[in-house]
C-alpha cells in the first residue's frame, strides 16, 4: 500500500477504488475537519450532496503554481481537495448574500448556515457570496450564475466564511475525469469533542481551532445531502 502526501492530502491507496485520505485545513467544517481521515471509494455515479475528492482544475493550478510549472512540475501533480457537489451537468448555480441556489431552488445548507452564524463569520457582501463565478483563479470573468456543461461539476466548501474555501466560485467547474474518489465515511479519530470553536479568520490553520465538551465516539458515514 502507498503512503504519498500530495498538495496538503495525505492519501493511502493505489486505485479509485479504495483510498484513505487525512484531511487538511477547515474549508468543509462542520462536516469535515482538520485532521480527519476519510474512507473514499470509486465514484461511481455522482449526485448533488455527494463529497468528492478531486485535482485542482489546471487553469487554477496555473495561476497558483506558475513557478512549479516552469520548472517542470506537470499538471498530474496538480493539488487533490474535497469539496461537496452541488451543481450537476445542466444545473443553474446563483448565490444571494450567503445563500446558495440550484435551478432557483435554496439547497438544505440550514445547518452548516447556522454553525457559521455561530462562529461569527457567516459571509453575506463578498463576491463568494453573491457570485457563482469570481475568476480569482480561473481567468474568466465574474459571473452571477453559471449554467454547469456536460462532463463537469460544480463544487463548494461547507465553510461560509469569506475566502474560507478554494472551490467552483474561484476556479470554476470540474471535469468529471478529475474526480476521483467519493468520500462516503470518516474512520478517524476514534473520538471528539461536539463542540468546534476558533474556526473565524483563519480558515486553513487547525491551531485555531478546539473542541469542548464530552467526547464521543466519531467515526461516522458522511451524510449526502438530498436536494
Amino acid at each position: 500500500m502507498l503512503a504519498i502526501l500530495v498538495g496538503g492530502y495525505l492519501f493511502f491507496g493505489i486505485s479509485k477504488y479504495f483510498r484513505v485520505v487525512a484531511f487538511q485545513g477547515n474549508s468543509m467544517a462542520p462536516s469535515l475537519y482538520h485532521g480527519d481521515r476519510m474512507v473514499g471509494l470509486y465514484p461511481g455515479s455522482l449526485q448533488r450532496g455527494d463529497l468528492v475528492y478531486f485535482q485542482m482544475p489546471e487553469k487554477a493550478f496555473e495561476a497558483l503554481y506558475g513557478p512549479a510549472q516552469m520548472l517542470g512540475v506537470g499538471s498530474a501533480f496538480r493539488p487533490y481537495l474535497i469539496k461537496r457537489i452541488v451543481g450537476l451537468p445542466g444545473d443553474v448555480v446563483h448565490f444571494e448574500q450567503g445563500q446558495v441556489f440550484v435551478n432557483d431552488r435554496s439547497i438544505p445548507d440550514a445547518q452548516v448556515n447556522a454553525f457559521w452564524r455561530k462562529q461569527g463569520c457567516f459571509d453575506r457582501s463578498s463576491e463568494g457570496a453573491n457570485f457563482a463565478l469570481t475568476g480569482m483563479l480561473s481567468g474568466e470573468e465574474p459571473q452571477k450564475k453559471i449554467t454547469v456543461p456536460d462532463g463537469h461539476y460544480y463544487v463548494l466548501g461547507d465553510t461560509r466564511q469569506e475566502k474560507g474555501s478554494e472551490d467552483s466560485r474561484f476556479f470554476g467547474v470540474i471535469a468529471q475525469r478529475d474526480i476521483h474518489n467519493k468520500v462516503v465515511a470518516v474512520v478517524w479519530p476514534l473520538f471528539r469533542a461536539p463542540e468546534a470553536q476558533g474556526l473565524c479568520g483563519m480558515p486553513s490553520y487547525p491551531g485555531a481551532v478546539k473542541f469542548t465538551g464530552a467526547s464521543s465516539w466519531y467515526p461516522h458515514l458522511l451524510k449526502r445531502w438530498d436536494f
